[in-house]
């Protein structure tokens, strides 16, 4: 006998839940509890959350039954290498952060693209509430995952353009300036330059600011500007081609404190007197550059006026839903590594 039909009960509408409204949106589940919680996601997702939400007549305040906690509490902070600057903002961050009851996550990349996209992955998988990042090395700038990321991210010291984020970056062409006007004003007319990658926009930065001083004074020598890197091994052959020259730099700016290190390996090594027969510049300050006698000029990089901005974008993202941009000025430092240049013979 065919069973009786009079205990069946209609059937109930489902109610949407967020993963309804994160499949419509075309987002991670993650993304959407991000936005219900207040917290800042990219406009683009934002814009998709909350057209999927109108369309199934999601309720919100039936999301705490039906949403994974959103409690990570975690910051992730990524760089190709723990250089001296790098370290001193992660200290800094990671007290910062440990003062608001959030652990920082640091890791590198290395450059490559592979370590790039598991260091992305890691953070998405722990769903990190913000991502501090130097914006430097093509891995970075090329990933997409980075660019479908849906966290705050604050770039620093390096530029990505294309990602829309917060960033906090130095003022690099107004602190080379300041140095090589500081190197004008003692009669210095060659002046080389050992530069920074040209990919990074603090290399682009620095080495316009180098042009416009030297273009407003002697004009611009192109065979005084070499280098186009940030190690200690590039200032050392850098140092040797500029040197080495028919008419050589009677000052030399350096682009960063590792290129530095590296010209005074040479320096040393060649028994040249600093500053008498050479002048030395460095943009980055390091611990050693006040030991060694005479102590090294240089730009000096304000680290924790860098961890100031990161932590006030952190705390008002949410109010400012536009990219914002900070610039901190560099400071130049004179220790006894710049003096007028001697009179050559001939």
């Amino acid at each position: 006998m065919p069973k009786a039909e009079s205990g069946l009960k209609p059937e109930r509408q489902r109610k949407p839940t967020i993963h309804d409204v994160a499949h419509t949106a075309d987002v991670a589940v993650g993304t959407v509890s991000r936005f219900l919680n207040g917290r800042p996601i990219r406009m683009s997702s934002q814009t998709r959350i909350e057209t999927a939400i109108e369309e199934l007549g999601f309720v919100k305040n039936v999301a705490a039954a039906t949403i994974r906690k959103e409690a990570s509490r975690m910051i992730g902070f990524l760089v190709s290498s723990y250089d001296e600057l790098q370290i001193t903002i992660l200290a800094g961050l990671t007290a910062r952060m440990q003062s608001r009851g959030r652990t920082v996550l640091p890791l590198t990349h290395d450059g490559s693209s592979e370590t790039m996209v598991q260091a992305l992955k890691f953070f998405e998988e722990h769903r990190i509430e913000a991502l501090v990042a130097s914006g430097d090395f093509t891995a970075m700038q090329g990933s997409p995952l980075l660019k479908g990321l849906d966290t705050h991210i604050i770039l620093f010291n390096n530029d990505i353009p294309e990602l829309a984020c917060d960033r906090v970056l130095f003022n690099d062409a107004i602190g080379m300036q300041k140095a090589v006007d500081h190197l004008l004003g003692l009669g210095h007319t060659r002046i080389g330059l050992i530069a920074g990658r040209p990919d990074h926009s603090s290399g682009e930065g620095r080495l316009e600011g180098y042009m416009r001083a030297m273009r407003d004074g002697p004009g611009v020598d192109e065979t005084l500007v070499v280098g186009h890197e940030w190690s200690r091994q590039t200032g050392y052959f850098a140092g040797m081609e500029l040197l080495d020259g028919e008419d050589p730099p009677t000052a030399i700016v350096c682009a960063s404190y590792l290129s530095a290190l590296g010209l005074l390996d040479l320096v040393r090594e060649r028994g040249i007197v600093v500053p008498r027969e050479l002048s030395i510049i460095s943009f980055g300050d390091c611990d050693t550059f006040g030991l060694v006698g005479p102590g090294i000029d240089a730009l000096s990089m304000p680290a924790k006026r860098i961890v100031d901005h990161i932590d006030h974008l952190y705390v008002n993202r949410a109010k400012l839903r536009s990219p914002t941009r900070a610039f901190v000025d560099v400071e130049l430092i004179i220790r006894g590594s710049s003096a007028p240049p001697i009179q050559r013979s001939g």
